[in-house]
């Protein structure tokens, strides 16, 4: 057994455990044997290390304080090596954004025990089933995203580069695991229990990244300044947005099953493809909204634009979408890879946005990001939007439809003038004014359109 092995197990344990800081947060204390042994997991000959540790854990009480057991570890620790230098502020960083980590999988645990409630009924609520499950989803892309900023933040030489890789590898096979939950009890509750296993294994593994990402130095407060008021709004709208995706996931999910029937109900796909557009456009309102709070020579500019052109695409895919099943199935697998490749663009937009400055991801503003009046100006023409293309699906050789393509052509101008409002009073006079005379049009045309569409038939009250 080399005595090396030992020294830097006991040194990572005590400074897991030893060092304090206001913003160092507290996280549940394993077994002075576990983690002793999960420190010495990060020392050179780790299995020998490890297995010096259990087999002398006899020598420690079970009901001992880890704090105790550290003491007198760093005691002959501090003697042989010395003192450690300061942490450097990206390590500093790095530690709160692990614990961030450990408290999200700690959500996550209630989460998908939220689920497992649903589940354990004779008659499941498929309603309460969806919205537990895209909490779920919510919470384990919220893991994801300060996993991610921990790697970027953590030293190539840090000892918890490993260990960090290790997590991303399980929340990958976790969101897959989450994501492919129908409600179905048979199904769905061995992978809501083997999901309940890999989070507390995560907890355990991020327990033993937290000890080795500051194994060689001392804790001390000297992080980055806290984001500005703006950036934080900033970083909310794109978690936001990414929580949207995961939404537009479910739904295109949803037309794919519609149309993989035999025949496709057309009502059916109707629903869902107003429902699969509505989410789209949300997303774009989002977006829009993100574009206008990051502050000029932000980090995320250039990946907002990325997903302007790209939410622009998914928008035609989907408005173009006919409920044929052997055209329409190849435009939703494109939709369901452009979707997953927006979450990821946003989640490198999200560490863009907060370079330089430091937040919790974890922890939602209070109160949320106000909706700006553009926002909800943007958010009634696309509701009107869907109300037409609806209506345009219901009124194939009806006398109205020539009048809704009018309308449709009408209401693509109004959102391209809306989406270039820019909040400049001269240069948005035109626009607005333009607007108003459309939308009176409009109200025209619409009026126009209840006629032809009635004009061969008697409505019965």
């Amino acid at each position: 057994m080399r005595l090396s092995a030992i020294t830097a197990a006991l040194a990572a344990f005590a400074g897991a455990f030893l060092v304090s800081s206001p913003i160092h947060t507290a996280t549940a204390s394993p077994t002075p044997r576990r983690a002793m042994a999960a420190a010495a997991a990060v020392a050179p000959n780790a299995d020998a290390a490890v297995a010096a540790l259990d087999a002398g854990a006899a020598a420690v009480a079970d009901n001992a304080t880890a704090p105790a057991v550290a003491a007198a570890a760093a005691a002959g620790a501090a003697a042989a090596a010395g003192p450690l230098p300061n942490c450097a502020p990206n390590v500093v960083r790095l530690v709160q954004g692990i614990n961030d980590n450990i408290a999200i999988q700690n959500q996550e645990l209630a989460a998908v025990a939220a689920i497992q409630k649903v589940l354990n009924v004779a008659q499941v609520d498929m309603a309460a089933f969806a919205q537990a499950k895209a909490n779920l989803l919510t919470v384990i892309n919220s893991g994801v995203i300060v996993r991610m900023n921990n790697q970027n933040l953590a030293p190539a030489d840090n000892g918890a580069v490993a260990g960090l890789a290790v997590v991303a590898k399980a929340q990958a096979a976790e969101l897959a695991l989450a994501t492919g939950l129908t409600g179905t009890p048979a199904t769905d509750l061995p992978n809501v229990a083997t999901l309940q296993k890999d989070f507390m294994g995560g907890i355990t593994q991020n327990q033993a990244n937290l000890a080795a990402a500051m194994s060689a130095c001392t804790l001390v407060n000297n992080a980055q300044p806290m984001c500005a008021a703006q950036v934080m709004m900033l970083a909310q709208g794109i978690m936001d947005n990414i929580a949207i995706q995961n939404q537009e996931l479910q739904l295109v999910g949803q037309v794919q099953t519609v149309l993989q029937a035999n025949p496709v109900d057309a009502n059916a796909f109707k629903a869902a493809q107003a429902a699969l557009l509505a989410k789209v456009q949300e997303g774009m309102i989002v977006r829009m909204d993100n574009q206008n709070l990051a502050p000029a020579g932000n980090g995320a500019i250039a990946g907002l634009a990325t997903v302007a052109m790209a939410q622009a695409a998914e928008l035609a895919l989907v408005q173009g979408l006919t409920g044929v099943p052997a055209t329409d199935l190849p435009n939703v697998a494109t939709l369901q890879m452009d979707f997953t490749g927006g979450i990821a663009q946003n989640q490198k937009n999200l560490m863009a946005a907060v370079t330089g400055c430091s937040m919790n991801l974890m922890t939602p503003l209070t109160p949320p990001r106000p909706a700006t009046a553009k926002a909800n100006l943007l958010a009634v023409i696309n509701n009107g939007i869907a109300i037409r293309t609806a209506n345009q699906a219901l009124a194939v050789g009806n006398g109205a439809a020539a009048g809704l393509a009018i309308v449709a052509n009408a209401q693509l101008a109004e959102q391209e003038l809306a989406m270039g409002i820019t909040g400049v009073a001269a240069t948005d006079a035109t626009a607005l004014a333009t607007l108003k005379m459309d939308f009176m049009g409009g109200i025209v045309q619409n009026s126009a359109n209840l006629n032809a569409a009635l004009a061969q038939c008697t409505v019965s009250t």
